[in-house]
């Protein structure tokens, strides 16, 4: 709008701005599409520019929530993983021989076996060194 020349509201307006800013417009490009500086359509818009957005979030949240009650799985999914915070979990669970979660018992027990299997390798390996030093010096 040429400067100078003093802005006026109307209905259509208002209805545009609001729908600029639901569609996530940035202030530029609102002001281009309208042909009015930031100010103008701060000083003539605040209303809009502060309720649009939850405007349209509630109305795509109502249609949501309707496509969910109506049966839609992808819309019911949807609600119950952001809504609701279920989730889908991908989990490796560990087990002893009965199918019975490891407690730390079992994993102490663990180690503890790792151990013993560990000491008897080094002693026959000190037995193995041993039986050759008598080969070799025999």
């Amino acid at each position: 709008m040429p400067s100078g020349v003093k802005h006026v509201p109307t209905p259509e307006s208002s209805v545009q701005v609001a729908a600029l800013v639901a569609y996530g417009i940035p202030m530029a490009g609102i002001c281009q599409v309208m042909k009015l500086n930031h100010e103008t359509i701060e000083k003539h818009y605040r209303h809009e520019l502060d309720t649009a957005t939850h405007q349209a979030n509630a109305k795509m949240a109502e249609t949501l929530y309707r496509a969910g009650i109506a049966g839609d799985v992808r819309a019911m999914i949807f609600w119950l993983k952001t809504r609701a915070r279920w989730r889908e979990v991908d989990r490796l669970e560990v087990t002893d021989p009965n199918g019975q979660p490891l407690g730390t018992g079992a994993v102490a027990g663990l180690f503890a076996k790792l151990e013993g299997i560990a000491e008897r390798k080094a002693l026959a390996a000190a037995e193995m060194a041993t039986i050759e030093g008598e080969v070799v010096d025999g």
